[in-house]
């Protein structure tokens, strides 16, 4: 007889339960213990229920899951802002998911967007050594295994915001930018300028990055061109610039990289400059 087997079948019935009694701390300790895919799930759906009134509760048992399996663990995050998007539908508050309490049951309704992104920074912090990575295999190799929690968590809220049409909200948008300039700044640091080392994981975060910083026009410009200031990223530079409308300043940055051709093509597609940024700049 598997001994070993039937403890783990008899943990999973005592599991059970402990929550169907409404023992549900004792339940989430147990699935703890077990670290099971189905305890990432009963573990989710437990801390959902309104009687899980103690956020810390939340932030003891959840840690495991964001481990074992992110995005079932994130879940616990998402699914609560997409209810409040629903239910904001109508209403005259147009802002996005708020900071404020929402009264609608379990604790996780109370958790604010800070309290959220800065327990999701500590669980990713987790991830990587304390040393600094200087070896190119190091970095390679914990990159594989890393999950960009807070990343994720931004990306969704202001995704379902402008899915329903809802105002941006600066902060969140300045502090995904910051994500993936930070990220590609520990895989190529700053002041490494020339040839990109690891292109093949720098080069989604940056068209991640320009994608966004095309697209969107709520984040702060000054914020993130002081943070790129001095390094490699050049181009993002020339974006943010245009978005600030430096245009002569965009142009030079074009002409000190030797991308004439888009210098050029940039102020013809700009009247306004031909006749004097192209000539005293380009010549």
């Amino acid at each position: 007889m598997d001994r070993t087997g039937d403890q783990s079948i008899c943990a999973v019935t005592m599991a059970l339960i402990l929550e169907n009694t409404g023992e549900y701390s004792k339940a989430l300790e147990k699935w703890q213990q077990l670290k099971t895919e189905e305890g990432c799930y009963k573990t989710v759906q437990i801390l959902r229920k309104s009687q899980i009134i103690d956020d810390k509760i939340v932030f003891k048992y959840l840690e495991w899951v964001l481990i074992k399996m992110p995005e079932v663990g994130l879940s616990l995050f998402l699914e609560r802002d997409q209810q409040n998007f629903k239910s904001s539908e109508g209403s005259s508050q147009k802002s996005g998911p708020q900071d404020e309490k929402t009264q609608k049951g379990g604790v996780i309704y109370d958790l604010t967007h800070k309290q959220i992104l800065d327990y999701l920074e500590r669980i990713e912090k987790q991830q990587f050594p304390k040393d600094e990575l200087n070896l190119t295999s190091q970095k390679e190799e914990t990159w594989a295994k890393v999950f960009h929690y807070r990343e994720r968590y931004l990306e969704y809220i202001i995704k379902s915001s402008q899915d329903n049409k809802m105002e941006q909200n600066e902060k969140y948008q300045t502090e995904l930018a910051e994500l993936y300039i930070e990220n590609m700044f520990r895989i190529q640091e700053k002041d490494q300028k020339g040839e990109i080392l690891l292109p093949h994981l720098v080069n989604p975060i940056r068209d991640k990055l320009d994608f966004f910083l095309e697209k969107n026009t709520s984040y702060n410009v000054d914020k993130l061109l002081e943070l790129i200031e001095d390094s490699w990223m050049f181009e993002e530079k020339i974006i943010l610039l245009i978005k600030k409308k430096r245009y002569e300043d965009a142009v030079e940055m074009f002409v000190e990289n030797e991308q004439h051709e888009e210098a050029e093509k940039f102020c013809i597609e700009r009247p306004v400059l031909e006749s004097t940024t192209l000539m005293t700049i380009l010549w």
